[in-house]
């Protein structure tokens, strides 16, 4: 559809994307509030999954739910510079970050993952920001290449 310059359709696929992620957010919100029962019945009573660990991996999910066809189309229309500049960003900060959220801050597992989404937010700020000027044939500089 890039190739051939079908915008609308393109549109039209992220709106559907969109209602999609939000559908299954509704549906990760219900696997988090029955996550107990279900690892009582997977492990057993000996082993508690703290609901925070559960919380997180459910906000984990659902940034992922929201953001993936961004990645995608960004990655399909071959527009990877800035993603690839941030990833390393990312990758630079992820282990400093990490480890003051779960020393300095005693945040344990938890702070590995909130460390990962706090890490990932500039990624996540400018995927949507770079598809819309690309779609919108706005795009200039790092934010078509």
């Amino acid at each position: 559809a890039y190739a051939f310059k079908d915008f609308e359709w393109i549109k039209m696929v992220m709106k559907k994307l969109k209602i999609a992620a939000l559908l299954l957010c509704i549906v990760v919100f219900f696997m988090l509030m029955i996550a107990n029962k279900f690892y009582e019945l997977w492990v057993g009573k000996k082993i508690i999954v703290p609901f925070e660990l559960s919380a997180i991996l459910a906000l984990t999910s659902i940034v992922f739910l929201f953001f993936s066809p961004y990645s995608i189309f960004l990655n399909g229309v071959s527009k990877i510079r800035l993603n690839t500049y941030l990833v390393i960003l990312q990758s630079v900060i992820y282990i400093p970050v990490a480890y003051l959220l779960t020393k300095n801050f005693s945040m344990g597992i938890p702070g590995i993952l909130i460390a990962a989404l706090v890490c990932e937010l500039p990624l996540r700020i400018t995927q949507p920001i770079q598809y819309k000027l690309i779609i919108e044939n706005r795009a200039y500089g790092i934010w078509n290449k």
